[in-house]
C-alpha cells in the first residue's frame, strides 16, 4: 500500500524560510512515473491552494518504488490564515489518483 509523508521544519540555512519535504514509498508498479504535489491550507469551508512541487524545470519520478522531494520556501508561503496553520499535500502518481498526507500544524 503506497504512503506519503509530509515534513515541514525551519531551515538553518535560510532564516524565515521552512524545509518542506514529501516523501512516497510502496509505489512498486509507478517506476519511471512522473510526481506532482500541490500543498494545500486546511480549512473549514475551503481548502487554500498554498503552491505546487516540483519545479516543471526540474521533474521528479518514482525509482524503485519510492520518491522524495523538498524545497525552502518563505515563511509566508505556509501562512494559510489567521492563528495555526494546517498544512497536508496532495501527492499524484500516474494510476494511482490524488493521495492526501499527514496535516502538519504550526505557526508559520
Amino acid at each position: 500500500m503506497p504512503e506519503v509523508k509530509l515534513y515541514i521544519s525551519p531551515n538553518p540555512d535560510q532564516p524565515g524560510e521552512y524545509l518542506v519535504v514529501v516523501d512516497g514509498t510502496g509505489f512498486y508498479e509507478a517506476d519511471n512515473r512522473p510526481v506532482a504535489i500541490r500543498i494545500r491550507g486546511s480549512d473549514e469551508w475551503y481548502d487554500d491552494k498554498l503552491f505546487n512541487m516540483p519545479d516543471p524545470a526540474f521533474p521528479v519520478r518514482v525509482l524503485g518504488g519510492s520518491f522524495n522531494i523538498g524545497t525552502s520556501v518563505p515563511a509566508g508561503k505556509l501562512n494559510e490564515d489567521w492563528g495555526d496553520d494546517e498544512v497536508y499535500a496532495l501527492v499524484s502518481v500516474q494510476g494511482y489518483g490524488d493521495i492526501k498526507t499527514n496535516t502538519i500544524k504550526g505557526n508559520f
